[in-house]
C-alpha cells in the first residue's frame, strides 16, 4: 500500500507544476506570441517592434499575466514597451539560449536575467552575465536597478542557458558551458543572490557554440547539444544531474543523423524520451527531429533507440524545441513559420509522440529560429506581483523620520525621533534592493547615527516599529 500511494504522490506532483502559469505567455520575437492560458494554445499579436531570431524569455504571474520578456539585448514590459534602463544588456538576439528569468527565491518583487552573447556578432567577448529586475520600479512596470546590470559571472562560454529549481525546494541552479573546456559552472541563486559555484568536468570539450541545453522536468538529467556548420566537432551528450549538489555524472554520447547539425533539445514530460531537431545542406537535404528512448539500460540501447519521427526536404534551417505547460512540445514550422508545429504526445515512441506539422497558428506572424528558455518543468515560485507599499500596522501618529547625517569624514545615517507620543524603544530594519537584510537593531535612544560608510552606493528601504505601529520610508547612500 505505501508505494501505491508514493507512486500517486509522484504523478500528482509533476501534475500540480503545470498548474502553474507563469509560462503561459510566449514572446516569439517582433511581434509573434503564444498564450496558453485557456488551455490551447493560441497565436497573439505583441506590440512589441523588438526583434529576435533566437534567444528570447518571457515570466507571467501565477495567474497567466505577462510580466516582462527580453531577447537578451533588451528587456520589454507588459506594456510591450522597453524598460527604461532595459536597453544594452549583453546577451545577443542570434545567441541560441540569450536568455533566461528567475525569480528570486522567496521573493515576488526581484527577478535575476541571466543572459549570454553569440559567436557571429559578439565573437564571445561579453560571457555570461546577470542583471536584476525590480518589478516595482516605474509605477508597477519594472526597470532594471542600475547597478545590478550587465554584472560578469564567466567569460567565454557557449550559446546556452539552463535552469532548474534546487531540491530543496526554494532555490535554482542555473547552468552554462564553457567554451574550448569540458566545464560545466553551476550557479546556485538563493535569496542572498548567487551564492556558490559548481564546476564538473565532464564530457567533451566544447569547440563550437549552438544548440540548446535543456534539463528533464524531474530535473535529474541535463542534455547539451553543441553544433555549428556541420563541424566535426558537434556533440550531443547526456548526463545525470544531482539537484542537491549542482553535480554532473555519467556522460552518454549520443549518436545524431549524419552531415547535421542538432540545434532544438527537449525532454518528454514523463523523462521517459529526448528529442532533438537537426538540419543541414548534405543530402539527405532539410531538417527533422530524432527521438530517444532514455529508459533504454545504457548508451549503447539508448543510441539504438534514434528513430526519426519528422524530416522534411524543402528547407534545412534549424529550430529549437521546447515542452509547453500543456504537456507538449513546440518547434516554430519550419516550412511556414506561421504556425508551430508540436509533438502532441511526446511521452510516446516512435510514430505515436503524433507529430503535427501545423499545430498552432501564430495569428499571421512569424515565429524565429527559437522558442522561450523557462526554468525546466515551468517550476516557478513568483506568485501575484505586489508592490503595495504601505504597511500593515497601524501608523504611529508622527512617525520617526531618516535622513543622512553630514560629515565630512564618514557618512552615516541618523534616525530622528522627532515626537515624545512615540518613544523608544523601536525596532530598526533596513534592506537594500534586492531584499536583502543590512541592518537590524533595537534603538533606545532619541537620536541614532549608524555608519554606512561601508555600504554600496544606491537605494535603501528601511521600516520602524514600534509598540503603537510602524513606517516605512527610503534613503539614497551617494
Amino acid at each position: 500500500m505505501k508505494k501505491v500511494l508514493v507512486m500517486v504522490m509522484m504523478v500528482l506532483g509533476s501534475i500540480a507544476v503545470y498548474g502553474q502559469k507563469q509560462g503561459n505567455i510566449w514572446w516569439l520575437g517582433g511581434h509573434t506570441g503564444v498564450d496558453f492560458n485557456n488551455g490551447v494554445p493560441q497565436g497573439i499579436t505583441f506590440g512589441s517592434t523588438s526583434a529576435s531570431s533566437e534567444g528570447i524569455t518571457s515570466i507571467s504571474d501565477s495567474s497567466g499575466n505577462l510580466l516582462f520578456y527580453s531577447n537578451g539585448q533588451q528587456i520589454m514590459n507588459k506594456n510591450y514597451q522597453i524598460m527604461p534602463n532595459g536597453d544594452s544588456l549583453l546577451g545577443n538576439i542570434s545567441s541560441t539560449q540569450s536568455s533566461v528569468i528567475i525569480p528570486k527565491p522567496e521573493s515576488n518583487r526581484y527577478f535575476y536575467i541571466f543572459t549570454v552573447d553569440d559567436y557571429w556578432i559578439d565573437n564571445l567577448r561579453y560571457g555570461f552575465r546577470f542583471s536584476v529586475v525590480d518589478n516595482c520600479l516605474d509605477s508597477g512596470l519594472g526597470d532594471v536597478i542600475p547597478t545590478q546590470k550587465n554584472i560578469l559571472l564567466l567569460d567565454t562560454v557557449g550559446e546556452k542557458v539552463a535552469a532548474v529549481r534546487h531540491a530543496n525546494g526554494i532555490d535554482y541552479w542555473i547552468i552554462t558551458h564553457k567554451l574550448y573546456s569540458d566545464a560545466f559552472y553551476c550557479y546556485l541563486l538563493t535569496s542572498n543572490g548567487i551564492t556558490d559555484i559548481v564546476i564538473t568536468h565532464i564530457g567533451s570539450n566544447h569547440n563550437v557554440v549552438q544548440g540548446q541545453m535543456k534539463i528533464s522536468p524531474n530535473g535529474n538529467r541535463l542534455a547539451v547539444a553543441a553544433s555549428q556548420s556541420f563541424s566535426p566537432s558537434c556533440h550531443f551528450e547526456l548526463f545525470d544531474f544531482d539537484k542537491s549538489s549542482g553535480i554532473l555524472s555519467n556522460v552518454i554520447f549520443l549518436i545524431f543523423p549524419t552531415n547535421k547539425d542538432i540545434y532544438g533539445v527537449e525532454f518528454s514530460p514523463d523523462n521517459s524520451k529526448l528529442y532533438a531537431s537537426y538540419g543541414g545542406v548534405v543530402s539527405p537535404f532539410g531538417m527533422g527531429i530524432v527521438e530517444y528512448d532514455l529508459d533504454s539500460i545504457n548508451q549503447t540501447a539508448i543510441n539504438n533507440s534514434m528513430t526519426t519521427i519528422f524530416h522534411e526536404t524543402i528547407i534545412a534551417t534549424l529550430r529549437g524545441l521546447q515542452l509547453g505547460p500543456n504537456g507538449k512540445i513546440y518547434q516554430v514550422g519550419n516550412i511556414d513559420p506561421t504556425y508551430l508545429l508540436a509533438i502532441n504526445s511526446p511521452n510516446n515512441y516512435g510514430a505515436l509522440c503524433n507529430v503535427q506539422d501545423s499545430a498552432v497558428y501564430l495569428a499571421g506572424n512569424q515565429g524565429g529560429y527559437g522558442l522561450p528558455t523557462f526554468i525546466a518543468n515551468f517550476d516557478y515560485s513568483n506568485t501575484i506581483n505586489n508592490c503595495q507599499t504601505t504597511t500593515i500596522y497601524e501608523s504611529i501618529p508622527t512617525p520617526p523620520q531618516i535622513s543622512l547625517y553630514p560629515n565630512p569624514t564618514s557618512t552615516a545615517v541618523t534616525i530622528h525621533h522627532i515626537t515624545s507620543s512615540t518613544p523608544p524603544p523601536f525596532q530598526l530594519l533596513i534592506e537594500d534592493v534586492l531584499g536583502n537584510k543590512i541592518f537590524q537593531q533595537c534603538l533606545t535612544a532619541p537620536d541614532t547615527d549608524i555608519d554606512v560608510s561601508k555600504w554600496s552606493a544606491g537605494v535603501y528601504f528601511y521600516e520602524v516599529r514600534s509598540e503603537k505601529g510602524s513606517t516605512r520610508g527610503k534613503f539614497v547612500k551617494q
